[in-house]
């Protein structure tokens, strides 16, 4: 299941201005999608030396646990509520770490500086992330385990997400 990209507009510099209305957009894709998420590609290319992108994601979707071993990354929570979760090698939980919006009262940005495998779990209607990392876009460059379900795999990703619910 891909995820959504949602076309945006850019002035005649190039610049990028995103709204209330970009980002309900964005939302209404995200909750239209099958995957159950959408993103604005803040970055002109793929090629570009620092992705940035916003990406909605829909309560119950899931983001399978990956890792990258050349990259970093760095999450700011624009709206919503989220546990970014870190796993050992044999798919156990290590950290959970609760993510809200600033004024929530949660930790509203988080940087990753290891190459554990990690993901994110949705614990509101929906959740707006800034993320930014490292380019140029490789595809294949993220590496999946063995122990994270296919996203395809529905009564898998329904089992595994209970688990990491609790």
């Amino acid at each position: 299941m891909e995820q959504a990209v949602v076309s945006i507009h850019r002035d005649e510099s190039g610049n990028l201005l995103l709204g209330r209305g970009e980002l309900d957009q964005l939302k209404s894709i995200a909750r239209a999608n099958a995957s159950g998420r959408a993103r604005i590609n803040a970055h002109a290319s793929l090629e570009a030396d620092v992705q940035e992108m916003l990406i909605a994601f829909v309560g119950g979707s899931y983001v399978r646990p990956h890792r990258h071993r050349r990259k970093r990354e760095s999450f700011h929570v624009v709206e919503g509520k989220l546990d970014a979760l870190t796993f050992d090698a044999d798919g156990g939980i290590t950290s959970r770490i609760e993510l809200g919006p600033y004024g929530s009262g949660l930790p509203f940005y988080f940087r990753s500086e290891s190459n554990d495998w990690h993901c994110f779990l949705v614990r509101s209607e929906i959740a707006i992330v800034h993320e930014t990392t490292q380019g140029p876009f490789t595809p294949g460059e993220s590496e999946f385990p063995v122990w994270a379900p296919d996203p395809e795999d529905v009564d898998a990703v329904e089992a595994f997400l209970a688990r990491l619910s609790l």
